[in-house]
Formats: structure tokens, sequence, C-alpha cells
């Protein structure tokens, strides 16, 4: 679009100039061709004057309104991609500082992963009502990243472009929101059951809420959420470097 306004721009400049010339030509013609009379000399002159400067200044004033919605645009643009990434950033550190608390914070969830040549089963131990209060809040935090994210994706896939590589930017949103939302289906199933302290939850059940707590190097955590988040960042790093 804004390629476009540039173009019209130009288009009625080079138009607004030529019909100029053009008008100058047919008046000199018709000026030779006639004998000179210094009144309707002086007042041609005026009047040719007087269109010079409405066609030129009105293509200059179309110029300078389109310099300054180009401006503008510009200024928006760059309004939209900023508040695009404060929210994807605060997404992703949401869901961080919730996988943090739930790994290493006793007084609200402690997880361990026992295996066995049988089975592996996530063992969970949040006992008091407070520490139920307490997980529900990192539950809801959770899903609020996992929403955060949807949106975002959505806004890259249905509004105007707004980033290099557009697309890929939101496949690689896709990608984490439906992992967070796999792990909170897994939450809200561990809340309905009611488990009770140091009860087993097999991995068959959670696997995704075991995966989002347990070792970070061979996790599906690492692979599809932190990595996506690097590579769209990079993605977005790219836009910002070309303006």
């Amino acid at each position: 679009m804004p390629e476009k306004r540039q173009l019209v721009a130009f288009l009625l400049i080079v138009s607004a100039v030529a019909l100029a010339v053009v008008m100058w030509l047919a008046a000199s013609l018709w000026n030779a061709a006639h004998p000179p009379h210094a009144t309707r000399l002086e007042v041609f002159k005026s009047g040719l004057q007087l269109l010079v400067v409405v066609v030129l200044g009105g293509a200059a004033s179309f110029l300078v309104s389109q310099l300054t919605r180009a401006q503008q645009d510009r200024a928006a643009l760059h309004e939209s991609r900023h508040a695009m990434l404060i929210d994807f950033e605060k997404a992703y550190a949401d869901a961080k500082t919730v996988r943090r608390l739930m790994r290493g914070e006793p007084a609200l969830a402690t997880y361990s992963v026992v295996a066995d040549k049988r089975k592996a089963v996530c063992r969970q131990t949040i006992g008091a009502d407070s520490r139920a209060a307490l997980r529900g809040r990192l539950i809801d935090m959770l899903i609020d990243a996992q929403l955060a994210l949807e949106r975002l994706e959505e806004q890259l896939t249905t509004d105007r472009p707004i980033f290099d590589e557009q697309q890929h930017m939101a496949g690689h949103l896709r990608t984490m929101q439906k992992y967070l939302n796999k792990v909170a289906d897994d939450c809200l199933w561990v809340c309905v059951q009611g488990t009770e302290s140091d009860a087993p939850i097999s991995t068959v059940q959670t696997p995704l809420l075991c995966d989002f707590i347990g070792p970070y190097d061979t996790s599906r955590f690492r692979h599809e959420f932190s990595e996506p988040h690097r590579h769209a960042v990079k993605l977005i790093a790219t836009t910002l470097a070309h303006g």
C-alpha cells in the first residue's frame, strides 16, 4: 500500500508538470499567432501564472500529505510490532515462570519423576488448601500465556503483514501455544482428579505435565516451546533491523 501511494504521488506530479508545460506551449503559440496587445498580454500572463501555481501547488500539497501519511503509517507499524513483541515475550516469560515455580518451589508444588522397569510416574505433593490455591493461580498464568500466544498467532495470520517471514512466525507461535494448551489440559486433569498428596500420576495420563516440569534437554518443552521462541525472536530481530 505505501508503494502504491508513492507511485500515485509521482504520477500526479509528473502529470501536473506536463500539464503546465503543455499549457505554456499552447499559450505561447497562441500569443505568437496574434498581434501583441499590452493589456491582453498581462492578463494572459497573470492567468497562466495563476494556473501554474494552482497545479504545482496542488501537486506539492498532495505530495506533502502522502509523505506525512507514510510517516504515520511507519510509526503505527513500529508501534504494532513493539506491542506484539511485548505480548510475545510476556507470554513466554510467564510460562517459564510457571515451570520454574512448579519445579523448584516446595511451598507451591513439588514434582519428582520416578522410573522403574514397568513405567514412569510423576509424583505430585501438593497438600494444603493454600497450596492448591497457589497451584490454581499458576495454572491460570499458564492458560493466560497460551491464550496470549493463540491471539498473537491469529493476528499474524489474519492481519496485514507487519513482519518479514510472517507465516513462519505464525507457525512458531502455533507450535508454542499448542504445547501449552496440552500442558494446561494435563494440569486441569490433575485439579479435577483431586489427587491426594504423594499419589503417583502416570505419565500416560499427564505426559505433557510431566514433560513440562521434567529435564530440559530431552523434553518437548525445549523442542516445542523454547526453540520455536528462539526462532521467532530471530525473525522479529531481522524485521526490526530492516526498519
